[in-house]
């Protein structure tokens, strides 16, 4: 947001705080999810599967909201554990 891309931000979060204070940066826009958050998660294939469903879901609203469309590219920029300091994935995902 600091350097204003042109292309909108989707910040995926399940901190009701945290989406608010969202929309105080330019070009960025919360989706809250509100799916309970799985009992014990640490890290492993139920980190990854919880993470795969939150993409799903910010790319089922980006649709929805006409941000993107069937075709288009989006980056997802993930960790591989929750919390602070842990952000060290980044893909391209092609909208199907």
């Amino acid at each position: 947001s600091k350097y204003k891309p042109r292309c909108p931000i989707i910040g995926v979060t399940r901190n009701e705080i945290a989406a608010r204070q969202m929309h105080l940066w330019r070009g960025l826009f919360p989706v809250l999810v509100r799916d309970p958050k799985p009992l014990g998660l640490v890290e492993g294939d139920e980190w990854v599967n919880d993470v795969e469903k939150r993409v799903q879901q910010a790319i089922d609203v980006c649709k929805r909201e006409g941000f993107s469309k069937k075709g288009d590219n989006i980056i997802v920029v993930t960790g591989w554990k929750g919390g602070s300091g842990n952000t060290n994935t980044l893909r391209v995902i092609q909208i199907n």
